[in-house]
């Protein structure tokens, strides 16, 4: 798929989460994640997301190496983790999968369920 420009792969995926049903308070998790990936494809003189991007944002951020299985996934780590997911899915395949519990070519099935269960538990928290 054709990259695009980040604020329009927001706008689609914001789009693409309401018609999913996303509620306010997720909606609201999400907004403000996409707006501190931008901030930082901004400051490395990016316009358009990339799964390396994403990577990167996740390291240089919040310290998170993917590839780490004795890293412990903390609650705002699961949220990041899945924001970042969800772009690259949006980016790669022009869709937000509606299973996350399936396969994919980068997190493992046990290691998804994880950053699934804490972000459904920060964004129960936030309300």
């Amino acid at each position: 798929m054709q990259k695009m420009r980040f604020e329009e792969l927001t706008e689609r995926v914001t789009s693409e989460l309401i018609k999913l049903g996303y509620s306010d308070s997720p909606m609201y998790c999400y907004r403000l994640r996409f707006r501190d990936v931008g901030r930082y494809l901004e400051s490395k003189g990016c316009d358009s997301f990339s799964t390396e991007l994403g990577y990167l944002y996740l390291q240089d951020r919040y310290s998170i190496v993917l590839d780490d299985p004795h890293r412990k996934i903390t609650k705002n780590d699961g949220v990041v983790i899945r924001v970042i997911r969800i772009l690259d899915d949006y980016q790669n395949i022009g869709k937000v999968p509606r299973d996350y519990k399936r396969k994919h070519d980068v997190f493992d099935n046990e290691y998804h369920i994880r950053v699934t269960e804490a972000f459904d538990s920060c964004c129960a928290e936030a309300g």
